[in-house]
């Protein structure tokens, strides 16, 4: 079970006590993608990295984290683009029409990856992008979710 919309919104601290508020979307999923929703806001944050890692150090505190599951956060990031798409698409009365642009490009951009990464499985072999080593054998059934996933998206989007 997921909180599924676990934004710092939906957090409050009252003495030194955290509540969750907003369970509308509550319901079964992947954990990855409530970390993906806590760390979405601040995903394109300069000190990204630092925040993630303080997040991530507090998280496995409390619960295991793997490190094949680490790497899948970019991916469950994704996902939540997507989301946010799809909420911000459905609400026309809040003039978000420059925030849906900005998240279609770089989920474009995102999903351009993913479609890279199903050509190249040919290999089993390790690519780098963008500084890191994936695995391809490990991204596989990921990547075609994802896929799955775009069906939404303009053709024209992943060139």
């Amino acid at each position: 079970m997921i909180h599924a919309d676990l934004h710092q919104g939906n957090v409050f601290i009252s003495d030194e006590k955290m509540y969750l508020i907003d369970f509308d979307d509550a319901g079964f999923g992947w954990y990855l993608y409530d970390i993906a929703v806590a760390l979405y806001e601040y995903n394109f944050e300069e000190d990204y990295q630092t925040i993630e890692a303080a997040f991530l150090d507090g998280y496995t505190k409390h619960r295991v984290l793997t490190d094949a599951h680490r790497a899948l956060l970019p991916m469950f990031l994704h996902i939540r683009s997507r989301a946010i798409i799809g909420w911000a698409t459905a609400r026309p009365e809040l003039k978000q029409q420059a925030l849906i642009d900005g998240l279609v490009q770089q989920t474009c951009k995102e999903a351009v990856f993913y479609k890279w990464l199903l050509k190249g499985f040919g290999q089993s072999k390790e690519r780098t992008l963008a500084g890191k080593v994936t695995t391809l054998k490990n991204q596989l059934p990921y990547c075609r979710l994802i896929l799955l996933i775009a069906t939404y998206l303009p053709d024209n989007c992943i060139t």
